[in-house]
């Protein structure tokens, strides 16, 4: 168990070889958490969209399943990095990254992950042939003196979608 105080969030670094690269990062407070296991995130997305090239797919470790008989998942389990601690007012802090490599399909797809088997979270990869647009935020809450809560939650989401909506349609 993990006292989350942070995340995960995604960081996009760039697109090589058709193939989506990122990062997941999460900050645990040492305090209430178990370490005993290094946290791991769990990946998945559609296999509808697309075969993976076989050495490609045992190179990255993806793995094909099927949830309750549904359609074929593409999957990979990531081992988290503890790449720093930070000593804070409220105890030392924990920050986790986990590297993420998703093979692009002929269609944009919808991207699954989970710290943990916690709470599912997803975002979007677009398609071989397309343009990524992405939005970023500059203040994550994390800064003494800060009140997280109005970063947290999909308030933030919700109003970038609605916007993006009105300029779609405008």
């Amino acid at each position: 168990m993990r006292a989350i105080r942070l995340g995960p969030i995604l960081r996009y670094d760039t697109v090589v070889d058709k193939v989506w690269h990122g990062f997941a990062l999460m900050v645990t407070s040492d305090n209430g958490s178990d370490y005993s296991t290094v946290p791991t995130i769990e990946v998945e997305w559609d296999a509808t969209f697309g075969a993976i090239d076989t050495d490609f797919a045992e190179k990255l470790n993806i793995t094909d399943h099927r949830h309750d008989n549904s359609d074929l998942v593409h999957s990979f389990t990531r081992k988290g990095e503890r790449i720093h601690t930070y000593d804070s007012r409220d105890g030392s802090q924990a920050f986790w990254r986990f590297k993420l490599e998703v093979p692009l399909a002929e269609r944009g797809q919808e991207i699954f992950y989970s710290v943990n088997n916690g709470p599912e979270h997803s975002f979007w990869v677009p398609a071989v042939n397309e343009q990524m647009n992405w939005v970023g935020h500059s203040c994550n809450g994390f800064s003494s003196g800060v009140d997280p809560k109005p970063f947290n939650g999909p308030g933030k989401k919700a109003d970038i979608t609605d916007e993006a909506d009105q300029w779609a349609h405008a």
